[in-house]
């Protein structure tokens, strides 16, 4: 009897969670055989005899997390866009059957899987990506690029309104429907987005391939609404490319060398025919993905020096969000000492100097630590950041300080707050640098 794939993960899963493969149809052989492959490579080979109702059922997302990584080191600071080698792992299934110890062939394989290095709850067999994909089509008149649904980007912020409903200036290239969700930066800040970059069609396809985010576009403007630029960014990227992450904040744009710019929008364009009328030939007008609009403020004079985290977020790739109130540095010692003799027996003579030392350092540990506090939060602000205290990858930017420095948190408690019962609230975190500073023996 064949055997059949009854459940499998799906075409994009999440690897930090139950990722099922269901295998039926075993007769008269021994065992069912499941191998997860890279490419032709077999890189895990699992046999598993039936259970009482004839299948094998399997969770592979211990494998698969040995293949997704973090987040790049370097992506926070990506100008232009960079690919997903790290954070998107594709694979291919084989399935089959064993028969005394040997692998009964051919097997029948199942190709093209992909799995991204987030996390998802325990019940979750399947993940929705339906939301993070645009479905784009084609016009009335069967020619031009129309976009039919704008897709999120691989965010945990959640909070936006309808391009309708903000009093500022909007660029020309959004529509009433658009969702925009927005957060403050500081002239310094990066800042990246990333998308799972698989367009999907609708019941009319566009007439040339939308396959890929084509640009990001910049469209700023000053306190007074005036617009200040508006310019594009293509996407360069053509391999690894399930996820794109793009470099958005002001220190990875040209917003940085402008300090006139109060506010900008960033949309994410997709290919349209050059004969259709756009503001950039060959890109669509209207964004694929929602848009995301930063408010650029500037520093108090007289507050604390601001810090800007980044982390790893439910998706696997990098949220932001600066602390700017009131924060201390601490360096906590930790020494080993023993009791010398002042006297040098190699010199001939009894002699103990007034400045010989007695209690002397051996080695000593040096930790950096920090205490950290945001401004007053909103609650969706305070629920946002759950996901900074709970991520297993922190760093931090000081000031305007272009490195970021990995950290690890001494916070180990995330209690939820909001305004219902604490009125005006703030959250504090503390955290230490990842590497010591290095010291001197005595």
């Amino acid at each position: 009897m064949a055997i059949t794939l009854t459940q499998q993960p799906g075409n994009y899963n999440l690897a930090y969670g139950i990722n099922p493969v269901t295998l039926h149809g075993l007769t008269v052989e021994d065992k069912y055989v499941l191998q997860i492959l890279q490419g032709s490579t077999v890189l895990a080979d699992i046999r598993q005899t039936p259970n009482e109702n004839g299948n094998a059922e399997f969770d592979i997302q211990n494998i698969l997390q040995t293949y997704v990584k973090p987040s790049g080191l370097f992506l926070p600071n990506t100008t232009n866009f960079a690919d997903s080698e790290e954070e998107v792992f594709e694979y291919n299934i084989a399935y089959g059957t064993e028969t005394d110890g040997e692998i009964d062939t051919p097997l029948n394989i199942e190709i093209g899987l992909k799995v991204i290095g987030g996390r998802k709850d325990y019940y979750d067999l399947q993940w929705n990506e339906a939301r993070y994909i645009p479905t784009v089509g084609s016009d009335g008149e069967g020619i031009c690029t129309e976009v039919e649904y704008a897709a999120q980007a691989l965010t945990d912020w959640s909070e936006y309104k309808l391009i309708s409903d903000i009093t500022d200036e909007v660029p020309d290239w959004s529509v009433a429907t658009d969702k925009v969700y927005t957060q403050k930066v500081r002239p310094s800040d990066n800042f990246t987005l990333s998308l799972l970059n698989v367009p999907r069609y609708g019941a009319n396809p566009p007439t040339v391939p939308v396959d890929t985010v084509k640009a990001f576009r910049l469209t700023a403007y000053d306190e007074f609404g005036t617009l200040v630029f508006d310019y594009k960014i293509n996407n360069g990227v053509t391999t690894n490319d399930t996820v794109v992450t793009a470099g958005v904040g002001p220190a990875q744009t040209a917003v940085g060398l402008y300090p006139a710019v109060k506010y900008y929008y960033i949309g994410f364009p997709v290919a349209t025919p050059t004969e259709c009328v756009t503001e950039f030939s060959g890109f669509t007008d209207q964004s694929a993905w929602d848009i995301y609009r930063f408010d650029v403020v500037d520093d108090k004079c007289n507050d604390y020096t601001p810090i800007q985290f980044s982390w790893l977020n439910s998706f696997g790739f990098r949220d932001y969000f600066y602390f700017e109130k009131k924060n201390e540095r601490r360096v906590n010692i930790s020494r080993n000492n023993y009791l010398a003799e002042s006297n040098d027996f190699s010199i001939g003579v009894y002699s103990s100097p007034l400045e010989a030392r007695g209690y002397t350092t051996y080695s000593q540990k040096l930790e950096e630590t920090y205490v950290a506090n945001t401004r007053f939060l909103q609650d969706y602000e305070a629920t946002f950041l759950e996901n900074l205290f709970i991520s297993p990858d922190v760093r931090v930017r000081f000031g305007d300080d272009a490195k970021w420095y990995p950290v690890t948190l001494l916070s180990t408690s995330y209690t939820e707050r909001n305004y219902r019962k604490d009125k005006l609230f703030q959250y504090e975190i503390a955290f230490k640098k990842a590497h010591n500073i290095k010291s001197q023996r005595g």
